[in-house]
């Protein structure tokens, strides 16, 4: 009776053993799909934008919350000392890359606060800056306060404020031609014309120069490692925010680069024909090593993919091509994996 007993206990403990590894292969699975649409992706990530009780900050987290490209977004408000908008970004974790498994793993969720920090400049108050020489001072005070953040400067309406400056640097030209033209033929007027001329030229002079602005933001990406963002007005500026948004939500996804627009530039050789394939399909956004070797699993050459492809009567069959393609991912210890594509 008692050996019975034993024997059903085993029972019970192996099938709960089976069920767990069951259940974790199933997690596994479902970690490792291949995640290629940016708006369900934005599920994971959290926006934090600085509350300066100013009413473009309410409308940036209404226009956020509204739009429907990305109504999956989290959206919170945060107070800080530092006058300016500032966006900073978290992420809801549940798994993490493996780099000796080539895959992600299971985890219970955590919240990570990502890299990147976004400050909000109105271009009257970024010339302000440069007129008082104070940015670099206020670019190190945002480096120093925020040391693990890598900084993303977003500049509104400094196209506008460049087409403004041309127009009135154009009128003051014409104007002192005119008023040089008239200062000639009309001698007796010469007195009051030279006064008005150089009070333009004054004024003139009060403007910043142009390429003072650009030698600046010379500064900011080459010294100050920045990247800078312009945006048109307001709208252009919440919409620029959202896109933001989305890419920063697909870097755990996509091994090769920290965002599209930081790119590193670096072109992997292959020893030989298979590796370089191997390595070409790497370079897709999303596609993985073991992904990649998944497809080559079944199209070995460039060619015999182009070929199925070609063979494809219509576009939906050729986006569905690759869906049933296995990736099979072998770990070191006592258990192996098969993990589909879709």
């Amino acid at each position: 009776q008692i050996q019975k007993e034993r024997q059903k206990l085993e029972r019970k403990r192996q099938k709960e053993e089976r069920e767990a590894v069951k259940q974790r292969n199933k997690q596994i699975q479902e970690v490792n799909k291949i995640k290629g649409n940016k708006i369900e992706l934005c599920r994971e990530l959290i926006v934090d934008i600085s509350n300066d009780l100013s009413n473009k900050c309410k409308s940036l987290v209404d226009y956020l919350r509204d739009n429907p490209k990305y109504k999956l977004l989290t959206i919170s408000t945060f107070q800080h000392d530092i006058p300016n908008i500032i966006i900073k970004w978290r992420r809801k974790v549940t798994a993490t890359w493996n780099e000796e498994l080539y895959a992600f793993m299971p985890i219970p969720e955590r919240i990570q606060d990502e890299s990147f920090l976004l400050i909000y400049f109105d271009v009257s108050e970024f010339i302000k800056l440069i007129k008082d020489d104070k940015l670099s001072d206020s670019i190190k005070r945002f480096q120093e306060t925020f040391s693990d953040k890598k900084l993303i400067i977003l500049i509104e309406g400094y196209e506008g404020y460049c087409r403004k400056r041309k127009t009135q640097i154009n009128r003051n030209f014409t104007s002192a031609v005119r008023s040089g033209i008239e200062e000639y033929d009309i001698e007796v007027m010469g007195n009051t014309i030279t006064a008005q001329t150089k009070k333009k030229k004054k004024n003139h002079e009060q403007e910043l120069d142009l390429e003072i602005v650009e030698e600046k933001f010379l500064w900011l990406q080459i010294i100050a490692k920045c990247l800078i963002i312009h945006t048109k007005d307001f709208e252009d500026t919440a919409e620029m925010i959202g896109i933001l948004s989305t890419d920063i939500a697909t870097i755990p996804y996509n091994r090769n680069c920290d965002l599209n627009f930081w790119a590193e530039g670096q072109v992997r050789v292959g020893t030989g024909s298979s590796d370089t394939w191997l390595r070409m399909l790497q370079e897709i956004q999303f596609v993985t090593e073991p992904v990649a070797r998944g497809i080559i699993n079944v199209y070995p050459t460039v060619k015999s993919l182009y070929n199925a492809y070609k063979k494809c009567l219509t576009r939906e069959e050729a986006e569905n091509l690759l869906t049933f393609v296995e990736v099979i991912l072998f770990f070191s210890y006592w258990f192996n994996y098969v993990i589909c594509l879709h």
